[in-house]
């Protein structure tokens, strides 16, 4: 019985034992049939979709699940090419070269590109098994089944569920607007072509000002701007998303104003930033620190213009710090597969690059902290940054590339590690090669990885007072809108008689209230009616929970009116400011706001 079992346990050694769950996953609404490829997953037919997506950009592409390992095979329908790649080539997979087809095991859900001499690439997107489905019943769920959904606008609330079965295909842009516990999953398509706008800024996702948000299992593809963007937002998993749109201002990820994120599994395919995280409009959006955040197990494929990914250009905040990106694969960029262009007044810090993988044939990195053309033009602020305490553990790159620039002494470049990392297959051993200038300092080429400097979140303290009133032009107050803004006089029912008026909202627009308070406070702002407002005017608290708005018709009464009762802390405040897709329509006026504590 023991030889029987030592017999069979070294065929399946030997053979790999393939034999996994396979589930091929339907052809989409308006894709075609790969004129030039089949896919067999263990001998079972994956369809292969042919499609043009946005940036004018055609490319195969198959989906599957898989548990376990299997063979994947390729069959070229119009001969064999004279060359064959299937990458990330960091992976390694040995190819078996057929007559008319390529076989190679694989036994992770990676996702992977096909480069075949004389065709488009083959993306192939291998996914785990999808978790039980919801109940379509639920009330808490939106469940699109397979076909195609109009839905425009989509605008989830609290703890609903999206799924997209396969075969779904659901044609809008999605807007989560102060929401939580939203999951995003299954195996559909989510088409936002048609519903984006580069000179509006509509994404094809925003999430602001939202937290706890899940994402898994789904497609995106979108017209011009940016796919997908987390704003003011926290708690945030991304899983195994494919991103597939190629043209102008195509980024893949973006955030601004984000804590606690983790995205992996993913596929990027973008025709800018794969990912694009940066700190736009210090004055509208309170200048709210990025940390803990991770990517890891993602492939990029840049293909338009822009980076592999890209910390900056805008960085109107403090900090951005506890940063990892582990296992990631650039396998096209235009520019660099790493930039880091601070043009604000930002400091990066604690950032690992870990088995990070550069595979396109363009520089590795190009880091700056000098001023540029997207450095804050709002005239709020013209200040540099720093960035520091880099980490790049086993990184290789095809391109030697290294540009590093610093602005001046107090505003450069400085210490950064470099441990086991490879350029063109050779030991980096020393900054040789690399471009810099005097503004940058401690470059690091080392055996062992160091003890990363990890920066501890860290809660402002207030002062407790049982009440505080704010006016305009009290200490606390501060308003911003250039030739927008006017002070206005002997104004009837104005607290103190006075009060600020905006004739707009929007870009680098907005009255804040800054109490310095900790504990829990009832807020009321002071209304002041006049003819010709805007038809409505949003107030938002951000408190330590998160963000509140509350939006005022313009005929509300002169007086005190009651914004809700939050927990605050020293970092909390009050601003009269639009969200990103815009809320008012004209004049605001900001007078008072009062504070009272709560026991």
């Amino acid at each position: 019985m023991n030889k029987i079992h030592f017999y069979i346990l070294f065929l399946c050694t030997s053979a790999l034992c393939h034999g996994g769950l396979v589930r091929a996953l339907p052809l989409l609404p308006g894709d075609e049939l790969s004129p030039d490829y089949e896919l067999l997953v263990d001998g079972k037919a994956v369809p292969v979709a042919f499609g043009t997506f946005n940036g004018d950009k055609s490319y195969h592409h198959a989906t599957f699940e898989i548990e376990g390992r299997s063979e994947v095979t390729l069959r070229f329908l119009n001969g064999m090419p004279e060359s064959v790649e299937v990458l990330p080539s960091r992976h390694g997979f040995d190819l078996d070269r057929g007559k008319d087809s390529v076989s190679f095991d694989l036994d992770q859900a990676h996702k992977l590109a096909v480069k075949a001499k004389g065709l488009r690439p083959f993306f192939i997107f291998a996914l785990p098994p999808e978790a039980a489905t919801p109940d379509p019943a639920d009330p808490k769920v939106h469940y699109f089944k397979p076909g195609v959904h109009e839905v425009g606008q989509f605008r989830p609330k609290s703890g609903e569920t999206i799924y997209l079965a396969p075969g779904a295909v659901v044609k809008g842009r999605l807007y989560a607007f102060e929401i939580e516990d939203l999951v995003i999953r299954g195996r559909g398509l989510w088409d936002a072509r048609g519903y984006t706008d580069k000179a509006r800024k509509i994404h094809g996702m925003l999430f602001e000002r939202s937290k706890n948000i899940r994402i898994e299992g789904i497609q995106l593809r979108t017209g011009n701007w940016w796919q997908t963007n987390f704003l003011l937002s926290s708690d945030i998993e991304i899983e195994h998303m494919m991103l597939m749109s190629f043209g102008g201002n195509n980024d893949g990820i973006d955030i601004d104003g984000v804590e606690n994120l983790t995205v992996r599994h993913c596929f990027i395919g973008c025709g800018d930033d794969g990912f694009g995280w940066h700190a736009l409009d210090a004055v509208t959006f309170g200048e709210p620190p990025s940390r803990n955040l991770l990517a890891e197990h993602c492939v990029i494929w840049n293909a338009h213009f822009g980076n592999g990914l890209r910390l900056g250009a805008s960085m109107e905040t403090g900090v951005f710090e506890n940063i990892t990106f582990r296992d990631i694969y650039v396998l096209k960029a235009r520019n660099s597969a790493i930039k880091m262009d601070h043009s604000d007044w930002a400091h990066t810090r604690n950032v690992l690059f870990e088995r990070f993988h550069n595979e396109s044939g363009q520089p590795l990195m190009s880091l700056s902290t000098k001023r540029t053309r997207y450095s804050n033009k709002t005239g709020y602020r013209d200040e540099r940054g720093k960035i520091s305490d880099l980490y790049f553990h086993q990184v290789t790159s095809n391109h030697p590339g290294v540009g590093l620039s610093g602005a001046d002494a107090e505003h450069g470049i400085r210490d950064l590690w470099f441990i086991d990392c490879t350029l063109r297959g050779k030991p980096l051993t020393s900054a040789k090669g690399f471009n810099t200038n005097e503004h940058v300092s401690g470059l690091h080429f080392v055996d062992k990885m160091p003890e990363r400097k990890v920066y501890p979140d860290e809660t402002v303290k207030g002062r407790q007072l049982a009440e505080l009133t704010i006016d305009n032009g009290d200490p606390g107050f501060w308003a911003f809108g250039g030739r927008d803004l006017e002070e206005l006089e002997d104004v009837p029912g104005a607290v103190g008689g006075d009060a600020t008026s905006l004739k707009r909202l929007g870009w680098g627009h907005a009255a804040v209230y800054v109490p310095e308070l900790e504990g829990r406070y009832e807020i009321h702002i002071h209304w002041v009616a006049q003819p010709g407002l805007s038809s409505l005017t949003p107030w938002t608290v951000h408190h330590t929970d998160g963000y509140d708005t509350t939006v005022f018709p313009d005929d509300t009464e002169t007086g005190w009116h009651p914004l809700g009762t939050f927990e605050l802390d020293g970092s909390s405040w009050v601003r009269l400011v639009d969200p990103h897709y815009r809320i008012s329509d004209g004049k605001v006026i900001a007078d008072a706001v009062r504070f009272v504590r709560v026991k």
